[in-house]
């Protein structure tokens, strides 16, 4: 077992010796049912969750929090593919790690765990620090975002509420009442410069304009980005943009331009247009672009250049909500429809029915796409979540 492996532990059964340790968690399960656009397989999946949380208050300043999960993952067929649909975040930003799979039975059973959340937390009165594996987020855009370079979720990801950790230190001061600088330092591999990253965010107000410029040095690129929001005609809209210029290729810009608006009381609706520089317009150079920097570290993950998106949130009843998503990618023509009910059955447990809907172009070849999302398999999923 590496040494940050002991380390977590340490820390995390520490924290239960105090007396106001809160704990919390969840048990998910989940089904999925596809099929591969490029062979006649049928694959039936299950990958389940179990997650403990920690948090430990030593006095009115410090605090303490670990988080630990325990994940199966089920497939009847035998495919390197299997862990796609769970752990599609690379957890590059570790200074170390254990194998993250204690067993593993042909391509088809995995028994893995993770020590997703190790922090000690100081909260000043205008200042905060926290320092170990926590969860970095940028942006505002809803379903992409050129500003999070850290651990973005693919459009396939089936369970993305909690993002994997990344060993970092974060520290925050408030501006006035409104504003806000964010300057942190994130480590990966053995805490190599060329495996880590560093970044400064900072928050102000003009108006009615939320300003957000940052700058971060990852892997060895650099990136400048930009995130407005504002509101216009009762509509929230936001403009996010993010220049990378890798050390050994070249730069690529990306940009979101959206906005959302309560339709009614219970349904609200939003829209965005996604520029993405790194990708192609013709899906015959889509194969190529695997290795290229913004693939393989940028956290990149669609292969087109424009893209008109859309989503809603639709409150059914008190305890059922609608939650479809829609992507197009312009340049090959090909459509992605996500389809998510949520029923909330009751207090603390919720299940989920969805379904991934693509249309494209198909090919029976893998290094030869026809479309982005003609290539990805339809899929029928569900969830059920309890949280204690």
């Amino acid at each position: 077992m590496k040494l940050s492996s002991v380390i977590c532990l340490i820390y995390f059964i520490s924290n239960t010796v105090y007396a106001e340790t809160d704990i919390s968690g969840f048990i998910k399960l989940n089904y999925l049912n596809y099929q591969s656009k490029f062979d006649s397989e049928t694959n039936n999946e299950i990958f389940q969750v179990n997650r403990v949380s920690i948090l430990s208050p030593i006095n009115d300043n410090i605090t303490l929090e670990g988080s630990y999960q325990v994940i199966q993952i089920y497939s009847n067929i035998n495919s390197s593919e299997v862990l796609r649909n769970y752990d599609n975040q690379k957890r590059v930003y570790r200074i170390d790690d254990f194998n993250s799979t204690v067993i593993k039975k042909n391509d088809n059973y995995y028994l893995n765990h993770n020590f997703d959340r190790a922090t000690v937390t100081w909260n000043g009165d205008t200042s905060s620090v926290v320092f170990g594996r926590q969860q970095l987020a940028f942006g505002s855009a809803k379903t992409v975002n050129p500003t999070d370079i850290f651990t973005p979720f693919s459009f396939t990801a089936i369970d993305t509420e909690v993002r994997n950790g990344v060993d970092a230190f974060r520290f925050r001061h408030q501006l006035g009442e409104m504003g806000q600088y964010d300057v942190g330092v994130v480590l990966g591999e053995n805490a190599d410069r060329k495996n880590s990253a560093a970044y400064g965010l900072i928050k102000f107000s003009v108006d009615k304009y939320e300003i957000k410029p940052m700058v971060a040095v990852f892997q060895e690129a650099h990136m400048g980005g930009l995130d407005l929001e504002t509101s216009l005609l009762g509509a929230s809209i936001w403009f996010e943009n993010a220049w990378v210029d890798p050390k050994n290729e070249s730069g690529y810009f990306r940009s979101v331009l959206g906005g959302e608006r309560q339709i009614t009381p219970d349904t609200s609706m939003f829209i965005e247009y996604h520029y993405n520089g790194a990708g192609e317009t013709s899906p015959s150079e889509y194969y190529n672009l695997q290795n290229n920097f913004a693939y393989q570290k940028g956290g990149v993950f669609l292969l087109g250049k424009n893209y008109l998106n859309a989503g809603s949130s639709i409150q059914i009843t008190p305890l059922h909500r609608l939650d479809p998503i829609i992507m197009t990618n312009f340049d090959d023509k090909s459509l992605f429809l996500n389809l998510s009910w949520e029923w909330n059955a009751k207090e603390n447990f919720y299940f989920n029915l969805g379904s991934f809907i693509t249309l494209g172009k198909t090919s029976d070849n893998t290094q030869i796409l026809e479309s982005e999302f003609g290539s990805v398999p339809s899929t029928i999923f569900t969830r059920i979540r309890y949280y204690f």
